[in-house]
């Protein structure tokens, strides 16, 4: 076929991938900039020891970050792949294949999996914590709503996050294809192409080719500003639950269950992944119950089943009274296989009280292991003692399982830094300069795309999907030395923006 045809034909699945994509449900993540940056801080997060050592090396950097984008890349391709790879039956399935394949001490093949792996992860878990948490209270919060802007809010919120830390190169492109695409075949029914996966990884790079782009352009970032003053003005704000500074501790936690499995270990008895309050610690709660500020947050170990919790799993008491459950809201974001649970009082909470959650057995994992340990932790609407946060990071709770996670986990540097990162880890190409933090007062209904178990009936495995379609024309953005042509990237970049929106809620339990 003569090479301009062979263009028109390429040309043409573009064009009908992106028809595809833009005309489906929307749901949204973080963009692939912020991917790669939570990725690198997860590894401060982590403790020193093996996994640091292995995931702190220079030469595994780039391909941690490829891990990282790696999800979105089969959206590019409109192949389903990419929605799997969000997901830890896909994560776990390519965990066991490395240690059927590899044993310790790991090789550096070995290690180049498993830094892949991590990164994939990665991005799973923050789509998660940022979906379930950072977005229903920019939908409380900002006026306008997630499709205000030309790549929606994930895409907003990723420029202006990109002009807050400065601008980056994307790794060179690097994928272990053919070594995934088979593990795909018996979660997805059917084969995927490694050359597939090979050019949708290419592609997903663009992503932060355009936060780049528009990072570097004060209008537009001012424009974001404006138009989402909450989402964009709380973006590296590590007091607001999802946000990106609150992820890597979370990320970190799940690498070690992952590591604990490359090693054998398959139990479900691991620590909570994190706690997550308003305000980054769990005193001078907010009361109102209309108020998505009001919510507590936790993520757990293993991906859930919702249909194995029952109103008696978890349990909110107020300290000092009976133990009456207090009336609350037990949402599991995105169903199955998730592990992020939203606890949403009833009614408001009370001035000057403290309160503990308890989540106990049974209740199991997707993949029916049950959970082998209760959890406690606590927080109160009074106000936070002189001094509490000495020993115990604010990202964990005032009871038992808190000083516990503090144990577990490093705690945090400061997140806006990046010191202990290797010099190339990040490739500074400009720094932006910061952005003022701006907080809308205005509120909208607030939607937690969800599954709910409502105290005293039994959880649904289900979902709903908030609707809207992704928008923007398609304008000239630089090349950058790709082979797709430069006209087609906005239309790239629109693709990948309307992708990320395209997630499935969950898939039911069967």
């Amino acid at each position: 076929m003569p090479e301009n045809s062979i263009s028109q034909v390429r040309r043409g699945a573009w064009c009908l991938a992106i028809g595809l994509l833009l005309t489906g449900p929307a749901a949204l993540a973080n963009g692939n900039y912020t991917h790669g940056w939570v990725a690198i801080d997860a590894v401060r997060q982590l403790p020193s020891g093996d996994l640091h050592t292995l995931l702190n090396r220079v030469d595994l950097m780039p391909i941690l970050r490829n891990g990282a984008m790696f999800p979105d890349g089969g959206y590019a391709v409109n192949d389903e792949y990419g929605e799997t790879s969000h997901w830890e039956p896909f994560h776990l399935a390519y965990a066991d294949w490395i240690r059927a394949t590899f044993q310790p001490p790991w090789t550096d093949d070995a290690a180049r999996h498993i830094a892949f792996l991590m990164g994939m992860s990665a991005h799973g878990m923050s789509d998660q914590l940022y979906d379930g948490m950072f977005l229903p209270r920019h939908r409380f919060y900002d006026v306008n709503g997630d499709d205000a802007a030309p790549y929606g809010v994930d895409g907003a919120t990723d420029t202006c996050f990109a002009a807050i830390k400065g601008t980056i190169e994307p790794p060179e492109p690097w994928v272990p294809a053919e070594e995934l695409a088979p593990l795909y075949e018996p979660l997805l029914g059917h084969p995927v192409d490694a050359e597939t996966i090979r050019l949708g990884q290419g592609l997903v790079t663009f992503a932060i080719v355009h936060a780049n782009t528009e990072a570097s352009d004060p209008t537009i970032v001012a424009g974001y500003l404006q138009t989402f003053p909450w989402a964009c003005g709380h973006q590296d704000d590590p007091d607001a639950p999802g946000s990106p500074p609150t992820h890597g501790r979370a990320v970190a936690a799940y690498w070690k269950v992952l590591w604990a499995r490359l090693h054998g270990d398959t139990a479900f008895d691991k620590p909570l992944l994190g706690t997550f309050f308003t305000g980054g610690a769990p005193w001078s709660y907010p009361l109102d119950s209309s108020n998505p500020d009001s919510w507590v947050s936790f993520a757990m170990p293993r991906g859930l089943a919702p249909s194995t919790l029952l109103p008696t799993n978890i349990v909110v008491t107020r300290d000092g009274e009976d133990t009456v459950p207090i009336p609350v809201n037990i949402s599991v974001h995105y169903g199955l296989h998730s592990h992020l649970v939203n606890v949403q009082p009833k009614q408001d909470w009370v001035q000057d009280a403290s309160y503990t959650i308890t989540i106990s057995p049974p209740l199991d994992s997707w993949d029916g292991m049950p959970m082998q340990r209760t959890y406690v932790f606590g927080f109160s609407t009074l106000p936070q003692p002189a001094g509490w946060g000495d020993e115990i990071s604010t990202a964990d709770g005032p009871p038992d399982e808190a000083a516990e996670a503090s144990e577990e986990i490093a705690n945090p540097a400061d997140a806006s830094g990046d010191e202990g990162f290797p010099a190339d880890a990040f490739e500074a190409v400009s720094d932006t300069g910061g952005l003022a933090d701006l907080s809308g007062e205005s509120a909208a209904e607030s939607t937690d795309d969800s599954v709910r178990a409502d105290t005293g009936e039994s959880a649904a495995d289900s979902a709903e999907t908030s609707g809207g379609k992704g928008g923007g024309g398609c304008s000239m953005l630089p090349d950058a030395g790709s082979a797709v042509p430069g006209a087609l990237l906005p239309c790239l970049l629109l693709l990948l923006a309307a992708a990320r929106r395209v997630r499935r809620r969950c898939q039911l339990d069967s």
